[in-house]
């Protein structure tokens, strides 16, 4: 979108699925999906609120965009001229599995497992930003930096998740005559794990080799992590007469650890029915 040093995206996927019948009772299935993405944009000497977007639509067409002696008046195209290129990847992997077993007439068993991860790796690199500071200096204004000390800086920042997800039920579906029953029972579970984590360091000996180890500076590390699980259990029971007269009820219990030691878990149960008359 940009025209001056101008941001790029890429992406690219992959997909790919199996469902085989092994025998009269096996059914297995399988999926994997992946997809990678890599992204540069300008350093932003700013917050996200106001980047050089915010400055576009915010100062009137006479200000001055120009340059003196080939040197650029303070305004926020000179910013993006001036700022080093942020390198953004990210990439998700997902791996599905299951199978079908159906032992009797009738009777099938599923089993499903869900693995995916998700990563995101991006280096900032900043600087100095030099201009005529018109901005402060007023009518006897000067080329100076005037950009905060606090951009002089390059940061790398990585965050990363691993989610399992699991769930096994029955279903068993009969009829006699003019009775129709469908049983559904069965559980799941959800694990999740999150990581983030930050290193910056300041005074950059070299902005076009912006490295942690090529900086004389003030270190800051941050980071982060959270996880949390859900463990269920489901069943349904599904009754029709002559679809006229349908009948079902349903019931959960549910746990969390993200919830208090004492309500960790709870049932939710429900029914509903309905009469189609003739």
């Amino acid at each position: 979108m940009y025209k001056t040093n101008p941001d790029t995206y890429e992406r690219y996927n992959l997909n790919l699925s199996i469902n085989s019948t092994i025998t009269d009772w096996l059914d297995i299935r399988a999926k994997v999906m992946h997809n990678n993405s890599s992204q540069t944009d300008p350093f932003k000497f700013g917050s996200a609120t106001y980047d050089a977007w915010y400055y576009t639509t915010r100062w009137p067409a006479f200000y001055p965009y120009g340059t003196v002696d080939g040197k650029p008046f303070r305004n926020h195209i000179s910013e993006v001229e001036q700022a080093k290129m942020n390198e953004n990847n990210s990439s998700l992997s997902r791996i599905n599995l299951g199978t079908t077993i159906t032992p009797i007439e009738d009777l099938a068993i599923n089993f499903d497992f869900t693995h995916d991860r998700v990563e995101d790796h991006e280096k900032q690199v900043g600087g100095t930003l030099y201009a005529y500071n018109f901005w402060a200096q007023g009518a006897d204004f000067s080329y100076v930096p005037y950009s905060s000390s606090a951009y002089d800086r390059v940061q790398y920042n990585s965050s990363w998740s691993r989610r399992n997800t699991a769930k096994a039920y029955l279903v068993y579906d009969k009829a006699f005559d003019d009775h129709e029953f469908k049983f559904t029972f069965g559980g799941d579970m959800e694990k999740y794990d999150y990581w983030h984590h930050y290193s910056q360091r300041r005074n950059l000996l070299n902005p076009d080799q912006g490295e942690l180890a090529l900086a004389t500076g003030d270190m800051f590390i941050g980071g982060d992590r959270n996880k949390w699980n859900t463990l269920g259990f489901f069943g349904r029971i599904n009754y029709a007469y002559k679809n006229k007269l349908l009948l079902e009820l349903n019931a959960r219990y549910d746990g969390s650890s993200r919830l208090s030691s004492d309500k960790k878990w709870g049932s939710f149960p429900s029914v509903s029915a309905g009469l189609y008359p003739n």
